[in-house]
C-alpha cells in the first residue's frame, strides 16, 4: 500500500471531523484473557531462540561448521516442530561472538530455507508453516545482531540464479528477467501485515509483481495497486531507490531459450492490451481496476489484485498448473475467522492466490533475496500487533461483533469524488486541508468507503498507536537484558486490548459522523 494512498485515509478523515461527532459506548470483550497464538508455533518455545541469540556464546563451532548439520536436519524434519528443534540444538553449538557470526548465521538460515522449499517429505501446511519459521529464525538472528552490535550491516543480500536471457536488467545486485516474479512487504503499514497475515497459514509478503524488461532494456512491471489499479510501473522507485523490507525473487526453472520465448509473449500481450485498454498511456492511465474481490480470473470486468497480475501473465504464455507461478494447487484457504472478517468488508472468497504462495510451488527457484535489518525492529512489532488483532478476533466472538458493527455501519457504495470535491469547494473543509483536496484523485476508483474506513484503523489508529506502547516497552525490557521474543510480543500487544477496542470505538464516532445527517450525509 502507497504512500500517497495513505495520505487519501486522511483527506477522507478530515471530512469526516468537519461534522458533529456522535459519543459511543465502549462495549469490551467478555475475555481480555483468552490465549494467543503464534500459528501453532507457541507450542515450541520460540521465544527461547531470540534469548539464546541475546545471551551469545563464546565457545564452540563457527557459524560456518554448521551448514552440513543443519542441512541433514532440515532433510529429516517431517514438520515445523521437528524444524525448530533441529535447528536449535545445532546452534546451541556454536559460537555467537561477533557482528560476523550473527550476520552469517542469519544468512545460512535464509540459505537453508530455500532448501526446504523443495522438502518431499514434509505435508504442504506444515511446509508453509516451517518457511515461515525460518524467515522468522534469520530474522530474530540479524535482529539480535544490529541490537548488540553497532556497526551491523543495514542491509543483507542473498545471491540466487543468474540470469538465462539475453535481455536482463539489474534490481539492486541482481539480474532479473521477463516474467520473474518479485515479492516484498513494506513496514509502516498495518495493512502490510494484515495481508500477509489474513490467510490460513501465515506468509511474510504481502505484495507480488513481475518483471518486464522493455526493448529500450528499462525495468518496469505491469503492476496492481490498491491506490489506483493496474498501471505500468518503472521499478526503480519502490524496489531500487525505495526500500522494502524484503525482496525476494523467483523465477520459473525452465530456462531453455523456448520456454523464455513463451514467458516473454504472455507478458507482451499483457503490455499490448494494457495501451489498448489505455489510449497509449498504461503508465498514467489504470489499464485494469483493482480488484478487491481477490478472485482471479475475469480481469477485463473484474481488475486484478497483486499475485493474480503474475498469474495471468503466465496463462497468457500458455503456462498452467506448476508452470505458472500461482498456479491453484498452492492457493491459500482463508481461514473461518478471517473469512468472517473479510465477508464483512465485501471480500467475499475463501481461497486465495495470497502473494507467498509461489514459494509453495517448487518450479520456481531464487534469483537474489534482500532483507532490510534496520527495519526488522518495527516490522517484528507491526506483525505482532496484527496478529494479535486477527487472534483477537478469531477467539472472541464479541469482538468480532463489535468490528462488524462499526464496519457494517457505513455505506458499501464506491466513494464519490466529485461529490467530495464539491464538499471541499464549498469551504466546509477547513483552510489548513485545502491543499490536500487534490489527494481526492488518488483514492481508489474501487475502494468503497466500509474498506476505507477498516484500512484506515488500521494504518492511521490502531498500528501506530500501538507501535509506540510496545516499542516503549521493549526497549525498557532491553535495557534491563530482557530479550522480547515473538510470542512474547504477540502477548504484550493482546494486553493492549482495552487501547485496541477504545481506538476502535473513535473510529465508530467518526464512522457515525461520515454516515449520519449533514453534508456528509448526502455526499456518501
Amino acid at each position: 500500500m502507497s504512500k500517497s494512498f495513505v495520505k487519501s485515509f486522511s483527506v477522507l478523515m478530515a471530512l469526516t471531523l468537519t461534522v458533529p461527532v456522535y459519543a459511543s459506548t465502549v462495549r469490551m470483550p467478555q475475555s481480555e484473557t483468552q490465549g494467543t497464538n503464534l500459528h501453532g508455533l507457541e507450542n515450541i518455545g520460540i521465544d527461547s531462540w531470540t534469548k539464546l541469540l541475546m545471551s551469545g556464546k563464546s565457545s564452540g563451532f563457527s557459524v560456518q561448521e554448521l551448514r552440513e548439520p543443519l542441512m541433514v536436519a532440515l532433510s529429516q524434519a517431517k514438520n515445523e516442530q521437528h524444524v525448530f528443534k533441529s535447528i536449535k540444538t545445532v546452534v546451541e553449538s556454536a559460537k555467537l561472538v561477533t557482528a560476523e557470526d550473527y550476520r552469517d548465521l542469519g544468512i545460512l538460515l535464509l540459505e537453508l530455507r530455500q532448501e526446504l522449499r523443495a522438502q518431499k517429505s514434509m505435508g504442504m501446511k506444515s511446509r508453509q508453516d516451517s518457511l515461515f519459521l525460518m524467515q522468522m529464525l534469520a530474522e530474530e538472528s540479524l535482529y539480535a545482531g544490529s541490537k548488540k552490535f553497532a556497526n551491523f550491516p543495514t542491509e543483507i543480500n542473498i545471491a540466487g540464479s543468474a540470469s538465462s536471457s539475453a535481455k536482463a536488467a539489474s534490481l539492486r545486485s541482481f539480474q532479473v528477467q521477463t516474467g520473474d516474479v518479485v515479492l516484498s512487504k513494506a513496514t509502516g503499514f498495518g495493512s502490510s501485515s494484515f495481508i500477509a497475515l489474513t490467510m490460513d497459514h501465515p506468509h511474510i509478503y504481502s505484495h507480488s509483481t513481475p518483471v518486464y524488461i522493455d526493448g529500450q532494456g528499462e525495468l518496469l512491471s505491469p503492476e496492481a495497486d490498491v491506490e489506483d489499479g493496474v498501471k505500468l510501473r518503472k521499478m526503480a522507485k519502490d524496489y531500487i531507490e525505495g526500500s522494502k523490507t524484503r525482496m525476494y525473487i523467483y523465477r520459473y526453472q525452465g530456462s531453455d531459450t523456448s520456454v523464455q520465448n513463451k514467458v516473454e509473449a504472455g507478458a507482451a500481450n499483457m503490455i499490448k492490451e494494457m495501451y489498448e485498454r489505455t489510449g497509449g498511456d498504461p503508465f498514467n492511465k489504470a489499464a485494469y481496476k483493482y480488484d478487491f474481490s481477490m478472485t482471479p480470473g475475469n480481469v477485463n470486468e473484474r481488475g486484478m489484485f497483486c499475485s493474480a497480475v503474475s498469474y495471468e501473465l503466465y496463462l497468457r504464455g500458455g503456462f498452467s498448473g506448476p508452470q505458472n507461478p500461482y498456479t491453484q494447487s498452492v492457493w491459500s484457504p482463508i481461514s473461518k475467522s478471517r473469512e468472517e472478517l473479510l465477508k464483512v468488508l465485501n471480500m467475499n472468497t475463501n481461497k486465495v492466490p495470497a502473494p507467498g504462495d509461489l514459494e509453495l510451488n517448487s518450479e520456481f527457484k531464487l534469483v537474489g533475496a534482500r532483507i532490510d535489518v534496520s527495519k526488522l525492529s518495527q516490522d517484528r512489532i507491526e506483525m505482532a500487533i496484527v496478529d494479535a488483532f486477527l487472534s483477537e478476533v478469531a477467539n472472541n466472538r464479541e469482538t468480532l461483533r463489535r468490528v462488524s458493527e462499526i464496519l457494517n455501519l457505513i455505506s458499501s457504495k464506491p466513494i464519490d469524488k466529485e461529490a467530495l470535491k464539491k464538499m471541499a469547494a464549498s469551504g466546509i473543509l477547513p483552510k489548513e486541508y485545502a491543499d490536500k483536496v487534490g489527494m481526492i484523485d488518488q483514492i481508489p476508483d474501487a475502494i468503497n468507503i466500509k474498506q476505507m474506513a477498516f484500512f484506515v484503523f488500521l494504518n492511521d489508529v490502531m498500528t501506530p498507536k500501538l507501535r509506540a506502547v510496545l516499542q516503549a516497552q521493549v526497549e525498557a525490557l532491553e535495557k534491563l537484558g530482557k530479550p522480547v521474543g515473538p510470542m512474547q510480543l504477540r502477548k504484550m500487544a493482546k494486553a493492549q486490548g482495552k487501547l485496541m477496542l477504545a481506538e476502535l470505538s473513535k473510529l465508530e464516532e467518526k464512522v457515525m459522523a461520515t454516515t449520519g445527517v449533514g453534508s456528509c450525509g448526502k455526499v456518501f
